[in-house]
C-alpha cells in the first residue's frame, strides 16, 4: 500500500494518531481482544512527526498492539510525503515469518518482522482491506491539538496516490 500526504502548515502532532494500513476481512483494532483470523497493521504519526508501525498480531505484547519508530525521519508539515507499506503475512499459521516494511520519500524507514499475523489460514485471514483511519488519538484528550485558549482546534491533512497492489 502507498499513499501521499502533506500534513497542512504548522500541523499540530500532540502525542500522535492514526494514519492508514491493511487487515484481513474483520481487523482488530482499538485494544479489542485478537482473534485467529483477525490482525491489521497501520501506521501512526506521533509528536513531532515522527512515524511508527502499529501492529495487531496473534503474539502481540499488550492489549494495544506493538510498534516500532522510524528512527531517522519525521513528517514535515506542508510538503507531501510518499508512504508505502509492505505487508507479507506470516507463511504458517504457526511460523512468524510476517513483515511490515515502511518506506518513505524512498528510503526504508522501518523494517518490522517475526510477526505471526493469522492464527488460522483461511481466506478471510488474508489481506481484504485498506484501513482508511486518520484521526488524533489515543482515547484521552491530552491527544487533542488545542489552541492556545486551551480550546480544540481543527488541524487538515491532504492524502492522494493511494495505490494498493499485491506483490509477488
Amino acid at each position: 500500500m502507498s499513499f501521499a500526504v502533506k500534513f497542512c502548515d504548522n500541523f499540530d502532532f500532540v502525542k500522535g494518531g492514526k494514519l492508514h494500513g491493511l487487515g484481513p476481512e474483520s481487523p482488530v483494532t482499538g485494544g479489542a481482544p485478537i482473534t485467529a483470523e483477525g490482525w491489521s497493521a497501520r501506521l501512526m504519526f506521533g509528536p513531532e512527526g515522527r512515524l511508527k508501525t502499529y501492529v495487531y498480531h496473534q503474539d502481540m505484547k499488550g492489549k494495544f498492539g506493538d510498534s516500532k519508530v522510524a528512527q531517522n525521519f519525521r513528517f514535515i508539515p506542508g510538503i507531501y510525503h510518499q508512504v508505502k507499506m509492505l505487508v507479507s503475512l506470516n507463511t504458517d499459521v504457526h511460523v512468524a515469518d510476517g513483515k511490515v516494511v515502511v518506506s518513505v520519500d524512498g528510503a526504508e524507514v522501518i523494517y518490522h518482522d517475526k510477526i505471526r499475523f493469522r492464527g488460522k489460514d483461511t481466506a478471510a485471514s488474508l489481506i481484504h482491506k485498506m484501513l482508511f483511519i486518520t484521526f488524533h488519538g489515543g482515547a484521552s484528550p491530552e491527544w487533542a491539538p488545542k489552541s492556545e485558549n486551551g480550546s480544540y482546534k481543527a488541524e487538515c491533512a491532504y492524502f492522494d496516490n493511494f495505490v494498493v497492489s499485491k506483490v509477488s
